[in-house]
């Protein structure tokens, strides 16, 4: 391990405890590889911004203005509905 390296652990997780039966395991496994493909077009990306994190006149940085509200509000309403599933 090193702080040149990253390591990825995904989880996915559906709302409804029946998406575990055997009856949706296909569509689960299709899910699963779909969003593999996904992380992975985006790998680069990552990997480009972390070489410009490391840059020396990176201050650390701040979301624009402009996107700080929404991101905000989003992961306040992921949060709700993991504190009201959690409940059930």
């Amino acid at each position: 391990m090193s702080n040149a390296r990253t390591r990825e652990h995904v989880e996915i997780y559906y709302a409804d405890e029946d998406m575990k039966s055997g009856e949706w395991s296909r569509m689960r496994t299709s899910n699963a590889t779909m969003w593999k493909t996904v992380f992975q077009e985006d790998v680069f990306a990552v990997e480009g911004m972390q070489k410009g994190r490391s840059a020396p006149g990176f201050d650390g940085g701040t979301l624009s203005p402009v996107m700080d509200r929404p991101t905000r509000v989003f992961h306040e309403w992921v949060a709700q509905k993991f504190t009201a599933a959690s409940k059930i």
